[in-house]
């Protein structure tokens, strides 16, 4: 068990930010026997346990992180008829001292936009997941995935970044918070999904190309901090705390992260 785990490992190469810190201790785990192993070491030797599944969304903001950080590999997968069974990992969350695997249908992983049962309940980790899948053509399904890729593409920054900071504002809370901007948008056209881009907000604010240190609010989607080559999570910490305040004074609005802090 010891030979897999490495000391004083760093953590930047599997972070899409490319911000990292580094792991007192650190292993790749490639199934549930190996996941068991480490609980039990790290509970053996009184460490603390972290989970680093595939690095997006996160922001690490300590250049040392105490214990043992666990990456899920996530390589194996089964398709039976049109069920599909894979090997996962989730982010952020840490384990309860019981080791115990549980099944949970899609009503008790309470669902919502960009939460679940997962981020409210620091004991739960999710290991596996099973998709019952919707037969296709398949020349239709490659198109379309090729079309949903160029979008992504043309539209998303190029630099490191991990994804959106913010949640979208639901039209629903935002009426609540400031009636008079959710109706305008909403005659504009602006409302999708019952969602407002916190993108656009940003954007008319004036703060794309924004610059603390080493991290910018892209010039291409503001709803982006990218790393421009050298920034750090403090560079992060306060774009991200410049740009909340900037809303809540010029629309009265609470934004919400969306990346989690590790």
């Amino acid at each position: 068990m010891g030979s897999l785990i490495q000391k004083n490992f760093d953590l930047t190469p599997f972070t899409t930010f490319r911000i990292g810190g580094r792991a007192e201790f650190f292993m790749i785990i490639k199934n549930k026997k190996e996941l068991m192993e480490a609980i039990a070491w790290a509970k053996a030797k009184k460490l603390p346990l972290a989970i680093l599944a595939g690095g997006s969304n996160i922001l690490i903001v300590k250049k040392k992180i105490k214990g043992l950080v666990l990456k899920i590999s996530g390589e194996h997968y089964t398709i039976n008829k049109n069920y599909i069974t894979c090997w996962t990992g989730t982010s952020l969350t840490k384990l309860l001292i019981k080791k115990k695997f549980i099944k949970l249908n899609n009503r008790a992983c309470g669902f919502s936009y960009h939460s679940s049962v997962f981020k409210k309940r620091n004991n739960l980790l999710i290991v596996g997941v099973k998709l019952k899948l919707a037969k296709g053509v398949i020349e239709e399904i490659k198109d379309l995935g090729q079309k949903n890729f160029n979008h992504r593409f043309k539209s998303k920054p190029k630099e490191p970044s991990a994804g959106c900071v913010f949640k979208n504002l639901e039209y629903k809370k935002a009426i609540k918070q400031n009636r008079k901007l959710a109706e305008s948008l909403m005659a504009k056209g602006l409302i999708r999904g019952g969602k407002i881009s916190v993108g656009y907000l940003i954007d008319q604010i004036g703060l794309k190309g924004k610059t603390v240190g080493g991290a910018k609010i892209s010039k291409k989607h503001a709803n982006f901090i990218v790393n421009t080559g050298k920034a750090e999570a403090k560079d992060v910490v306060k774009l991200i705390n410049f740009i909340k305040i900037k809303i809540k004074q010029k629309y009265k609005i609470n934004l919400e992260e969306e990346i989690q802090y590790f």
